[in-house]
Order: structure tokens, then C-alpha cells, then sequence
């Protein structure tokens, strides 16, 4: 890392387009008058498309944090720690902190010209999170495995620092996606837009869905087209466990059988018509109804699924609820495979409370994750 850094700021130093970068970047630290007006046209065109694909995922947030309104606290506080002796300046001036005592080797915090770098952003950030945010229980930073160094410094930094709720910050380290031509690489232009993979996605599904195409329309298609996409998606990228790398197959994540979000959708849509159809008619009471071989897998399914989730969240897993969202899926179609929920005109009451508490625990599983029922598959 240390020698990666050495390696960056020679080449910001030799490389002419990034001396005229870091000419840039000092002139909008000083707020110059051409290069404001730039930045923030740029940054808009940036954070619109931002806009459009969260609301297409439905993701929402809270609250939105920008580099531009936390480096000069970064930068102060680093300057406040350097005069207290927490760091060194070098004698071309840069601001460095020396980690080797942590295993995390020496630092760079600010440049020679005096500009932040990411490290210097993220000490602002996370600053500002705990103040602005009052009492806090931690922070999960969600990014990719080859920045675990940086979080590693970021976190010994912050104690150093003596912010002493540096320890309740935690790395949620995830491998990188590969896809089936080989592995995403933003900086070769190897990546796949997420507009244009969850079209692709939605083309797949309305395939799928051209068996029922004739009895619902084709609005109401692209309706649950677009759910099962999503579902798809995020499903598929979950049951992975983070850490992981994964290879990322549109065809194979689409699909009604296995283990994908689709699987899963379908027993809810299913269930949902069962219920649908029960409703009305004679409520029959049959003994022991629940305590043959077919129903008790599903039984213990439901009873296991609270405990796995707060395992998932003590492991910062997901993959933990996709799986078992998957054996209780599987345990329902065996289920209703042999035993009727509707026969003779009559609705069993036992077994189909337990479809209801079935897609109870199927829907807030999927909620977890971010995935919606459609209301046809």
C-alpha cells in the first residue's frame, strides 16, 4: 500500500494530464469562479442518472453525504492532530502519519499542495455521521474487498485521533462480479450499466411470463416484469456470502426453479391464489392435519427463520435469509405436492393458516432484502 501510494504521487508529479487535474482541484478548493460552475454542472449530471436508477431499484436514503461538504473538517482535524504531534510533516511539505507500530505502514493524509486525499474525505465523513446523527449505535461501510487496507487505516486513524467510537466501526468487506466474459473493471470499461442489465433482466422475465400473457395485459406484464427483475437481482447478488467473488449469469438469476428470487416470488404469487381461492368457503376442521412427514419440514422452517435472521445480521451475511428462504420455499411446494389446502368444496383450516404464515415469513424475507411480489407470474 505504502509503495502503491509512492508510486501515485509520482505519477500525479510526471503525468501532464494529472498536473492539469491537481491544478483543477486546487483551484476549486479555492472556490475559483470558472471551475465551480463546471463541477457542479458535471456533479448534476452525475447525481440525476444516480436518481433514476435507485428509483427504478426502489432505493431510498435518508440522508446523503458529499466529499465536497466533509474535506475541510477532514483536513482541520488532521491539522489540529498534526500540531499535537499526532503525524509528521514531510519536507515537501505533505502531511503523513506513520502506522508501521499497527502493521499499516506509513500514511499519506495530505499532499505537498496541500489537498485531501480519500483517507482525509473519510475522517471528515465519518466526523460528521456521529455528530450529525446524535447517538450511534456504529457505521457499516460497504465497499469491496480491495479497500480493506484503507478501512483499516481510516479506523486506527480515527483512534489515534481519539475518537473513542472508532471501535464500533466495521468494514463490510464483498468480493468483486464477475461476468460470464470475465471480471468487472471500471477502469477498462468493463462494466455493466445497471439500467442496462435490469432491461435485460425484464426481457428475460416477460419470456417467462408469456405462458399467462393471455390473460393478463401486457401493461400488467411489464408490471411484474419489472418486480421479478429486481427480485432477480438483488436475490441473486445476495445469496452469495460478501466476502465472496461471484460470477454473475442474468439467465441463470431469472429463472422460476432453484435457488433465485423468482423461486421465491412464485411461492408467494402461489400461495397468494390459494388463500384467494379459500376465501368463502366452508372452514373444515381436520385432526392432526399439521403432524404428518410433508407438513414438518415447512413447520420447522418457519420456527428456524427469525433465529437465522439475527444470525445474518450479527454475520452481516444475507446469504444466511436467501438460504433459508429457499429451504422454506422447497418446503412448501413439498407440502402442498401431497396435501390439499382445498378438497370438496372445503378450505382446511390448519393448513392453510399455515400457507398464511408461510407467505408471512416468505414476504418479510424478501422485504429484507429489497424485493417486491409481482402480482403475476
Amino acid at each position: 500500500e505504502e509503495e502503491q501510494e509512492e508510486v501515485g504521487e509520482l505519477f500525479d508529479k510526471e503525468c501532464s494530464l494529472m498536473v492539469e487535474a491537481r491544478k483543477m482541484l486546487r483551484l476549486w478548493e479555492l472556490s475559483d469562479s470558472e471551475v465551480i460552475p463546471l463541477w457542479r454542472q458535471m456533479n448534476q449530471w452525475v447525481l440525476s442518472g444516480f436518481d433514476q436508477s435507485n428509483a427504478r431499484l426502489g432505493y431510498t436514503f435518508d440522508r446523503v453525504y458529499y466529499e465536497s461538504q466533509t474535506y475541510l473538517l477532514g483536513r482541520k482535524i488532521v491539522l489540529d492532530c498534526l500540531a499535537r504531534a499526532v503525524g509528521e510533516r514531510r519536507s515537501d511539505n505533505a502531511v503523513i502519519i506513520d502506522l508501521s507500530g499497527s502493521g499499516l505502514g506509513k500514511k499519506l493524509l495530505l499532499r505537498a499542495d496541500g489537498t485531501s486525499v480519500y483517507i482525509t474525505q473519510d475522517v471528515g465523513l465519518a466526523i460528521t455521521r456521529f455528530e450529525q446523527e446524535g447517538r450511534l449505535d456504529g457505521i457499516i461501510y460497504v465497499v469491496a474487498t480491495e479497500q480493506e487496507h484503507h478501512f483499516k487505516v481510516l479506523f486506527e486513524l480515527l483512534k489515534r485521533y481519539g475518537y473513542d467510537w472508532a471501535s464500533s466501526l466495521h468494514h463490510l468487506s464483498y468480493g468483486m462480479v464477475n461476468l460470464p466474459s470475465g471480471r468487472m473493471k471500471s477502469r477498462e470499461g468493463t462494466v455493466v450499466d445497471a439500467d442496462n442489465l435490469l432491461d435485460e433482466l425484464e426481457q428475460l422475465a416477460v419470456q417467462k411470463l408469456e405462458h399467462i400473457g393471455s390473460v393478463i395485459t401486457a401493461e400488467e406484464v411489464r408490471r411484474s416484469a419489472s418486480v421479478i427483475a429486481i427480485g432477480a437481482l438483488n436475490y441473486y447478488l445476495a445469496a452469495v456470502t460478501p466476502r465472496f467473488n461471484m460470477l454473475f449469469d442474468p439467465s441463470s438469476s431469472i429463472e422460476f426453479e432453484g435457488n433465485t428470487g423468482p423461486y421465491i416470488q412464485y411461492a408467494c404469487v402461489r400461495i397468494s391464489s390459494i388463500i384467494n381461492r379459500a376465501e368463502g368457503l366452508p372452514i373444515a376442521q381436520y385432526p392432526n392435519a399439521l403432524t404428518d412427514d410433508d407438513a414438518f419440514p415447512l413447520v420447522k422452517a418457519l420456527i428456524e427463520f427469525p433465529s437465522i435472521v439475527k444470525r445474518a445480521t450479527e454475520q452481516f451475511n444475507p446469504a444466511l435469509i436467501t438460504g433459508a428462504l429457499y429451504e422454506t420455499a422447497k418446503a412448501f411446494s413439498a407440502f402442498y405436492r401431497f396435501r390439499q389446502v382445498i378438497h370438496d368444496g372445503m378450505a382446511d383450516q390448519q393448513r392453510l393458516e399455515l400457507c398464511q404464515a408461510t407467505k408471512v415469513v416468505l414476504t418479510n424475507g424478501l422485504k429484507l432484502l429489497g424485493i417486491g411480489i409481482p402480482d403475476h407470474m
